[in-house]
């Protein structure tokens, strides 16, 4: 929260009310600003305060409460909306309010709480799954038609079309309403979830859809960009990649494919210019793996001095610093990280080998221990002594893109974001670890089926260990 956009707020508005949300716990000014002009505040948030005292107001953060207070800590993992959503239900039925509807608000609350990377547990596992049940109805998205409209697109796309599920919400309906602030004017998005309207709400959907694809175009490019220079820093704790062709929207999404590369917390910066004026500052977006509090380091950081301004929370936050700042706060993030080598060593919750049941009570299992995501890891199955009959298929990530396997290639093992292992290693692979990749479409005539796909293996010169479980007959 910025002066000036108060000022544009209270210009255009004329507020004697201002309810502020995801921001506003450490603007201890710019509160006083509005208290100093007869208008009242609400603050609704879920960043980490900063040491000093927060606002004079009324103040919905969990994270400010005292430490002493109990029976509150799943409320401290709430984001934003999650909190608004309590928030108004509460003055919906203490108020009575009419034209409260508890589903639609679910289904924004949900969605919100996924894209947000919020841990699936508590009250934000209780949000999400309500919000996909509502979303899975017949007509669930139709309470937004913008949604719906945009799940119309999905469908309509071969590569994306399937089973709406948490990674409908996290890889395509997001993104979507993400990028018109990352290209265009961020209004777009809440024009969208606003619209009842439906030809408007048809037209904002095509045009976030759009947005979306132009934001990849732009993406992919850096992303491989900053993946190369971070090969240049694999024995950094932290990796700070500062790039002047970086393109401000996309910062935060390249750190998170850095982080999951490299399993490092990651700092994306570009470069702002400043206007009607010579030079500029870095602009940065980072990810955090869940043994760095990045929301605590960035604090750290303003009250060193070494970063313009900033905020966050655990996994994820964002700051600006100058050039002459650039070189201090990296060596100080790396020395101050608390972080060693047994932190990046990635960490697979396995629950049993695949063979102890069959596929189809496989899938009930993993149907319960839904939604999988930040906090909840999809856990994995050991496939041990299983004849690879036959070479993987090979499909190679792309953002948030997958290659279509052909229809010949559908009864073979499957090898993920594999590129040239393969071909450089002429010896036999052991497969010690795989995923069970989960699909509605894989339900055929009463039975079940599923594959296990790729995710750790090791290379060995006398056994090869496969992918596939037989499939369990089912009523």
């Amino acid at each position: 929260m910025t002066l000036p956009a108060l000022q544009r707020c209270i210009k255009s508005h004329d507020p004697q009310l201002l309810i502020v949300l995801d921001c506003g716990t450490n603007s201890r000014d710019e509160i006083e600003w509005l208290t100093a002009r007869g208008i009242d505040s609400v603050v609704v948030d879920h960043h980490l305060p900063a040491e000093h005292e927060t606002v004079e107001t009324v103040l919905l953060n969990p994270k400010a409460w005292v430490e002493s207070e109990r029976g509150n800590w799943d409320l401290k993992l709430l984001c934003a909306a999650g909190l608004a959503f309590f928030l108004v239900q509460g003055m919906a039925t203490e108020l009575g309010l009419p034209a409260w509807d508890d589903s639609r608000a679910i289904l924004l609350a949900g969605l919100a709480s996924y894209v947000d990377m919020m841990p699936l547990v508590g009250l934000n596992r209780i949000l999400v799954k309500h919000s996909l049940w509502q979303a899975q109805k017949a007509s669930g998205l139709e309470k937004v038609p913008g949604l719906a409209f945009l799940e119309q697109l999905r469908q309509a796309n071969k590569f994306t079309a399937g089973q709406l599920d948490e990674k409908t919400y996290g890889l395509f309906l997001g993104p979507c309403l993400n990028a018109p602030g990352r290209l265009g004017d961020a209004k777009d998005a809440l024009r969208l979830l606003l619209a009842q309207d439906t030809s408007v709400a048809k037209r904002l959907a095509k045009k976030c859809f759009d947005l979306n694809e132009r934001r990849k175009r732009i993406q992919h490019p850096l992303t491989a960009r900053a993946l190369a220079a971070a090969e240049t820093k694999i024995n950094f704790k932290v990796i700070l990649l500062a790039d002047k062709k970086c393109h401000p929207g996309v910062g935060g999404i390249i750190a998170s494919d850095v982080k999951e590369a490299f399993n490092r917390p990651t700092i994306i910066a570009s470069w702002h210019k400043l206007e009607n004026a010579d030079g500029g500052f870095w602009k940065a977006s980072g990810r955090s793996i869940e043994e760095y509090n990045m929301g605590k380091i960035i604090q750290d950081a303003v009250s060193e001095n070494l970063v313009e301004s900033g905020g966050g929370h655990e996994m994820a936050g964002g700051f600006s610093f100058t050039e002459s700042q650039r070189e201090k706060l990296e060596h100080w993030l790396n020395e101050n990280s608390g972080l060693d080598e047994t932190h990046f060593v990635r960490k697979m919750e396995i629950i049993a080998p695949a063979e102890n049941f069959g596929a189809g009570t496989w899938y009930g299992i993993y149907r319960t221990l839904e939604p999988f995501g930040n906090g909840n890891p999809e856990p994995s199955l050991v496939a041990m002594n299983v004849v690879l009959t036959r070479r993987p298929v090979r499909l190679e990530k792309s953002g948030n893109d997958v290659d279509e396997p052909s229809a010949k290639a559908a009864a073979a093992p499957v090898a993920w974001a594999m590129r040239g292992v393969f071909e450089r290693n002429k010896k036999p692979i052991a497969v010690e670890c795989t995923d069970l990749a989960r699909a509605e479409k894989w339900k055929v005539k009463g039975r079940y089926d599923f594959d296990l796909w790729l995710t750790g293996w090791r290379f060995g010169t006398s056994h090869i260990y496969g992918f596939r479980a037989k499939p369990e007959k089912t009523s």
